[in-house]
């Protein structure tokens, strides 16, 4: 009966969280201001960090003004790495790159335990 009545409430709380229209949070990713972050991703490659293509950051301008520079940090296998993306990066446009970061590295995982905006420029600064 126990197990009855707590498989009942696990569905209570699935159709509560689909019906409040909630998604479920990306570990490790945050996305203060105008730039929302969709991915932040470790690639892999033979048990190591990609040395090719090693960080994937996917993100979005949701801001009114074009941004010219963004700055990422991403927290991963007990090191710190400051990333700078530079370009036009228009509202609403999805902006997926790749980053070099973390060269001979073990992999541990696809997900950082940290990945956060830390500022942001407008296109004309």
């Amino acid at each position: 009966m126990i197990v009855f009545r707590a498989g009942i409430a696990l569905l209570v709380c699935l159709a509560a969280s689909c019906f409040a229209g909630t998604a479920p949070a990306r570990a490790g990713v945050s996305a203060p201001g105008a730039v929302q972050l969709l991915e932040c991703r470790i690639n892999r490659r033979l048990g190591f960090v990609d040395p090719y293509r090693p960080v994937t950051i996917a993100f979005v301008n949701r801001g009114d003004a074009s941004i010219g520079t963004v700055r990422f940090t991403i927290e991963y296998a007990g090191r710190t790495a400051t990333l700078i993306d530079r370009g036009t990066f228009s509202k609403d446009v999805t902006i997926e790159h790749d980053f070099r970061a973390f060269w001979n590295v073990p992999y541990a995982g696809a997900l950082p335990q940290k990945c956060a905006v830390d500022s942001v420029n407008d296109a004309s600064s």
